[in-house]
């Protein structure tokens, strides 16, 4: 923490002495401070210090020291502890011309300029020989007075007054600075750590698509693959076999590629990107494999009712989808549903395959399906709207009618999607 806060230190300084118009600001300063000594000389305030008048001369000799300290002004943020240094042999010459009030105006000015304007080192100098100063001070008063503890005291107030309370000002205005700056800094910390959260889920999301759409390869594979092979087996049949089939088999070779091509015409708008990603294929689901999928829940105590009235020889992208969502909702009922009753529902409604998932409604929304769902990118949830959306379908999810529902709806044509 001490190596920031000294590098912090320093680039503070090194800013406040080349700050955009430093050199106006400083220099209507010192005309201001020029002008209200010349204004304390015309009124007769000059000789404050005198003890006999014969060493108060013309009011007007002050201005000399004023004038040459207004000057040294100038350079009190290049060279603040000399300017200050020039200050004070300035103050002396106008306390021995008895002292005024526009000289000791200058030093002020330089003496918490220097604690605003020099370095580490500088300031505690500063600091140390402005108490020493003090106890000077105290202890001239003391003898001056022959003990009088009433004339310490005032020796040490005004001292300090004069000496300590520049520092101590100049000290607040650069710990406020640094708790602004540290203010900012750690808002800039928070925003680019939002940032990198976002980015991280960003990229969990993307994985998870990727990741959806490795099985959509696996699953375009194995249909495009079981037609093809169809074909390759009857066509090497027929060149085996006697003459007099060749109509029978090339009809049963164009209806296989026309399927072929169909399911992977439906597949690759589900992929929609290049993934290079490889893996072992695996064997595409169909809504024959639906009674197997219930049937593993039951097993682990759910309790399901199955409504299944959809046709069959879909699709193999529609069927595909359509047990995956079913698979992806009982997993989530599995996960954080409230217990009770679980409905699905498939059937054909107005050329669209209708898959619907009902349960009971979850005790607090945060435990929900969505919920856990929406917060995590990857889930089924994802995979779910994956499915059903780039058949061209839709998937709406959330509380109806005082169950939790997952409603979908896949187009029974998916190679005609958009």
């Amino acid at each position: 923490m001490q190596p920031i806060t000294r590098d912090l230190d320093e680039v503070l300084t090194a800013a406040r002495r080349t700050a955009p118009g430093w050199f106006r600001s400083d220099l209507r300063v010192a005309l201001a401070v020029l002008v209200a000594g010349l204004a304390l000389l015309a009124v007769g305030l000059s000789g404050l210090w005198a003890q006999d008048d014969a060493l108060d001369p013309d009011r007007w000799w002050h201005a000399v020291p004023l004038v040459l300290g207004t000057a040294v002004m100038l350079g009190k943020r290049r060279r603040p502890l000399l300017a200050l240094a020039a200050g004070l042999v300035l103050l002396a010459v106008d306390l021995a011309l008895g002292g005024s009030l526009g000289t000791l105006l200058v030093v002020l000015d330089l003496l918490y300029s220097a604690a605003l304007f020099s370095s580490r080192t500088g300031r505690q100098v500063l600091v140390v020989a402005a108490w020493s100063l003090v106890g000077v001070a105290a202890a001239v008063a003391g003898v001056a007075s022959d003990g009088e503890p009433r004339a310490v005291a005032t020796g040490a107030i005004q001292a300090a007054g004069f000496l300590v309370v520049p520092l101590w000002w100049a000290g607040n205005v650069r710990a406020t600075s640094e708790v602004a700056v540290l203010a900012e800094e750690r808002a800039a910390l928070a925003s680019a750590n939002a940032e990198g959260l976002a980015r991280i889920e960003e990229l969990r999301r993307r994985d998870a698509v990727q990741a959806e759409r490795r099985t959509m390869a696996r699953d375009l594979h194995d249909v495009v693959a079981g037609h093809v092979s169809a074909v390759a087996i009857r066509t090497g049949a027929a060149l085996a076999g006697p003459a007099g089939r060749e109509r029978e088999t090339l009809e049963m070779a164009r209806t296989s590629s026309l399927a072929a091509l169909e399911e992977m015409r439906a597949m690759i708008l589900l992929l929609r990107a290049d993934d290079p990603a490889a893996g072992p294929v695996s064997a595409p689901g169909t809504l024959a494999d639906l009674a197997g999928v219930v049937a593993g829940h039951r097993d682990a105590g759910a309790e399901i009712v199955l409504e299944d009235r959809a046709p069959r020889g879909l699709p193999a992208a529609v069927e595909q989808a359509a047990l995956r969502i079913v698979q992806e909702a009982l997993t989530n009922v599995a996960k954080h549903g409230a217990g009770g009753e679980v409905r699905v529902v498939l059937e054909e409604v107005e050329d669209s395959l209708s898959v619907c998932v009902t349960s009971p409604l979850p005790v607090t929304p945060a435990a929900s399906p969505a919920g856990r769902g929406a917060a995590a990118p990857g889930t089924g949830l994802l995979s779910m709207r994956e499915r059903a959306e780039g058949l061209g379908g839709t998937l709406e999810v959330g509380p109806e009618a005082g169950l939790w529902s997952v409603r979908s709806t896949i187009p029974l044509t998916p190679g005609g999607a958009p």
